[in-house]
């Protein structure tokens, strides 16, 4: 029985006259898989070489893995139906291809799943967007510190630095002119929250997407794609 992998579609591009070279993001990371064949007419591999398909596969041993047979799982494509989700895609997509090889891809690939399910019946698509941001800095490695200062490790927090990665105490927050309050929301969302309860939870979502992307900025050195969503 040959081996089956499972992945989603997050591009591809043209390979000689009528094949592609499919990138997938799966549970063991990102790969590419060439689809011999694949803009012929009828050669029934549309659904393997379109974005935002969930997709289980077989493919051949080789340094370019050659697909042998699919079958589609589930398809979020609808997502392009609405511009503001297509957006969030967009953003969601250019944190995975900035992943490096060696990070848990495994717990990583359900959690993406997850979001793009999330975001096909969101009413609210910023509110994705958050939690899919914050909840990816741990495996960036520059999760802020919420519980003391990350100057001086006294407590209580009273505002949140984007600079500094974390929470301040009155005293360290005095001298630094570009702090935000704290922001209890973030610290929420990091613990504690899922999509279930976040539907419900009254967020200042343009307020907390300025902080996050700001934050990817300086301390991930990734800078995020800006979209008034």
């Amino acid at each position: 029985m040959p081996e089956e992998f499972e992945g989603i579609v997050i591009g591809s591009f043209d390979y000689k006259e009528k094949s592609k070279i499919v990138h997938l993001y799966t549970p063991s990371g990102k790969e590419s898989v060439l689809a011999r064949d694949a803009l012929r007419m009828n050669s029934g591999k549309m659904d393997f070489i379109t974005t935002l398909n969930l997709v289980k596969y077989n493919k051949t041993n080789t340094s370019l893995p050659t697909l042998k047979e699919y079958s589609l799982v589930k398809s979020f494509y609808d997502l392009n139906q609405n511009l503001h989700k297509i957006q969030v895609v967009s953003i969601i997509l250019q944190v995975i291809q900035n992943l490096e090889e060696d990070v848990p891809h495994q717990r990583i690939y359900p959690f993406v799943v997850e979001c793009l399910q999330y975001l096909l019946e969101a009413q609210n698509e910023k509110i994705v967007l958050i939690l899919f941001l914050v909840k990816m800095l741990s495996v960036f490695g520059v999760t802020p510190g919420f519980k003391k200062c990350v100057l001086c490790g006294k407590t209580p927090i009273v505002h949140f630095s984007i600079e500094d990665g974390g929470g301040l105490c009155a005293s360290c927050a005095t001298f630094n002119e570009q702090q935000l309050n704290t922001n209890e929301d973030l610290k929420n969302i990091y613990f504690d929250r899922s999509f279930s309860e976040l539907k419900y939870a009254s967020l200042k979502t343009d307020d907390l997407l300025d902080v996050l992307y700001r934050y990817y900025q300086i301390h991930v050195h990734l800078k995020l794609k800006f979209y008034k969503i």
